[in-house]
């Protein structure tokens, strides 16, 4: 299983608690990984800030050039250790509902690794047949034509969702950061920055057959089709669905054993009377609710 410390890769974007919205969003666009990070004498991490906090600060109409990391940043982020494999990785991610993890060795920060590549790195293991799109779907704002990219960070925020649509185009959280780092995001519109380069799936498709179109693309933001377009779906969002069911656990059972549907129970001989093999954590918990009566043991099986 790979690490994170395999995914660290490039320069790390890093900005000072100093230093203005206007600078940091230029050190995250050029970065490409969604995020910067600014770091003490030591190389510990004290600020990171990301493309949708600076979505945020538009959104509350501060001035770019005035605001600072420091004023949006979050201090001492999520952090994990250069030897997490993916799989804990997308879990304390899912749990903690980030999209960047500083990844650290030797109590320094060697690295910050992305969601999108996370998720990329684990293709060959997704479940497949398991959740198609529609079971994730989230309906995106649309925007006037005339809209400024202020304006729709502004939707994007109160929608909690990372891109909106504007007559036709697409605008992302991407779009918004570089408006802010080389133009005027209060006055230009919308539509200067936003793309007709637009990646589709229908609502049915399984999901692991459109992270595969994400990567094949190499886009994080999928648009979903449902007769018309209905939403569009960031890698984060399709988080939550796939990474519960990338771990198999094998469920050791002592006692007398329940009937069970849906769940084949293996007997055996030994210290335990029978074993159950499930797919994820939702079905783990639903098979140890059931066997609360009895002495089980869980062993965890990765891919």
């Amino acid at each position: 299983m790979l690490t994170l410390k395999e995914l660290v890769k490039g320069e790390l974007p890093q900005v000072r608690p100093e230093d203005t919205l206007k600078e940091a969003a230029k050190v995250i666009y050029e970065g490409g990984l969604g995020a910067a990070l600014s770091l003490d004498r030591q190389g510990r991490v004290t600020y990171m800030i990301t493309k949708m906090d600076i979505a945020k600060a538009l959104a509350r109409g501060d001035d770019l050039e005035i605001a600072t990391v420091e004023d949006y940043g979050t201090p001492s982020p999520l952090q994990a250790q250069a030897n997490t494999d993916l799989i804990t990785a997308l879990k304390l991610m899912k749990e903690y509902k980030v999209s960047h993890l500083p990844v650290i060795e030797n109590e320094r920060v060697i690295g910050l690794v992305y969601i999108r590549d996370v998720v990329f790195s684990l293709i060959d293991h997704l479940p497949r047949g398991k959740a198609s799109v529609s079971q994730v779907a989230k309906r995106a704002p649309r925007v006037p034509p005339d809209s400024t990219v202020a304006e729709a960070a502004s939707e994007m925020v109160m929608a909690d969702c990372e891109a909106v649509f504007v007559d036709g185009t697409l605008l992302t959280d991407t779009d918004v950061v570089r408006a802010s780092a080389y133009g005027d995001p209060y006055a230009e519109k919308a539509s200067k920055y936003s793309t007709k380069r637009i990646i589709t799936t229908d609502a049915k498709s399984d999901l692991e057959c459109a992270v595969r179109l994400m990567k094949a693309n190499g886009v994080g933001k999928l648009v979903v089709w449902k007769e018309k377009i209905v939403s569009v779906r960031d890698i984060g969002y399709l988080i939550p669905d796939i990474v519960k069911r990338l771990t198999k656990y094998i469920v050791l059972i002592k006692g007398e054993l329940p009937q069970i549907k849906g769940t084949e129970l293996i007997r055996t001989v030994g210290d335990f009377d029978a074993i159950a093999i499930v797919e994820g954590d939702e079905e783990l918990f639903k098979l140890v609710d059931k066997l609360k009566d009895n002495e089980i043991k869980i062993l965890v099986e990765r891919p």
